[in-house]
């Protein structure tokens, strides 16, 4: 296994926050023991202290999958904080050992790990104090008891940091999911999904805000005989350029191009009257008209026929997204009649009297 490259993030987290605890851990036993530190009796701690973290880190990942891996590391801490526990007996080293080993388990895996890490402790401490006798309680003394309410706090801070950014992560991944949901794979620009959902609520801030908005139904001529020529392929790469072509004339952040199926587009272009976005269609029709697609050794034209439709500034004349649809459709219809490669605009007539419908709501 490649322990680098799958290694679960937590392990990397608890590798600082092991080492620092660990060594804090061997200062607290070198104030209390001195030179005794060194003798058979306590040699395990510093040996413990300044190896472990290293083993949990690369060794430990080496023999088990990642996520089990510091499960396991979390439960030897947890044996090794209650032989601590027996050793230096005092209330501020039960209360770090039991809030730390918490905070461990809760913040790297859950509550299962937690009940299962406190149980091991309190056994170990059990089989501790039937082997040895009753214990007394010891005072570490003040810089003992500061050392050790210091490091319980520092402990909770770095976990209470790292759990903010895992909650931070999490919010965006949820974002770029939701993101990726509503983007064209082939054309990277907004899918029908997005459109469905979000048009209507761009009509119904235009009629709010008392602006006009306008849509372009866009479809590429004779596409279905340029994808039985050429391939597929080429078809895929004519509609991913077009996309971008087309969104080059478009403003950042406020209009946007989604595909609404095959080869049709829909622009959406809030605060645009009809007259200026025929002039958006016309700019994006001329581009494409002139370009030259790249498929082989072969250059690929091919042009656009654009249906446009947008509400009328008044409050009494409002349409629904399905009706600014339908107006466009039959306005693309007709420059698919008048011989493609053209723009037109939807029939006052026929604006006037889908206004009569209900409007969209947000």
């Amino acid at each position: 296994m490649n322990a680098a490259n799958k290694l679960h993030p937590i392990v990397k987290f608890n590798f600082p926050a092991r080492l620092f605890g660990d060594l804090v851990l061997l200062l607290l036993a070198w104030h209390l023991l001195g030179d005794h530190l060194l003798s058979e009796t306590f040699f395990w701690i510093p040996a413990f202290c300044l190896l472990w973290p290293f083993v949990a880190r690369f060794i430990m990942p080496q023999l088990f999958c990642s996520r089990l891996t510091e499960q396991i590391s979390l439960s030897i801490d947890a044996v090794f904080f209650a032989l601590y526990s027996l050793t230096f007996p005092a209330i501020m080293v039960f209360t770090a050992m039991i809030s730390t080993t918490a905070a461990n388990s809760l913040v790297s895996v859950g509550p299962r790990l937690l009940v299962i890490n406190l149980f091991i402790g309190f056994i170990t401490l059990a089989v501790g104090v039937w082997v040895l006798g009753p214990i007394e309680i010891i005072s570490l003394g003040i810089i003992g008891e500061i050392v050790a309410g210091a490091t319980i706090s520092a402990y909770f801070c770095v976990y209470a940091g790292f759990a903010y950014s895992m909650a931070k992560r999490l919010v965006q991944s949820k974002r770029d999911v939701e993101e990726l949901s509503h983007r064209d794979a082939l054309t990277g620009c907004r899918n029908r999904r997005f459109l469905d959902r979000f048009l209507p609520s761009e009509l119904s801030r235009a009629y709010r805000m008392n602006y006009p908005i306008s849509v372009i139904f866009a479809d590429l001529d004779h596409f279905k005989v340029l994808n039985d020529k050429f391939g597929h392929a080429a078809g895929d790469k004519v509609l991913a350029k077009f996309a971008e072509l087309a969104s080059e004339h478009l403003r950042e952040e406020i209009d946007w191009i989604a595909r609404y199926g095959g080869e049709e587009f829909l622009v959406v272009l809030p605060g645009c009257d009809q007259n200026a976005a025929a002039t958006v269609a016309e700019r994006i029709r001329s581009t494409i008209a002139d370009y030259r697609f790249p498929h082989k050794n072969k250059m690929l034209s091919i042009s656009c026929s654009f249906g446009i439709a947008g509400t009328i500034e008044s409050a009494a004349e409002k349409v629904t997204s399905e009706h600014l649809f339908q107006l466009a459709d039959k306005a693309l219809y007709r420059a698919k009649q008048g011989g493609r490669n053209r723009v037109e605009l939807s029939d006052a007539d026929a604006s006037a009297d889908l206004a009569k419908k209900p409007v969209d709501e947000p």
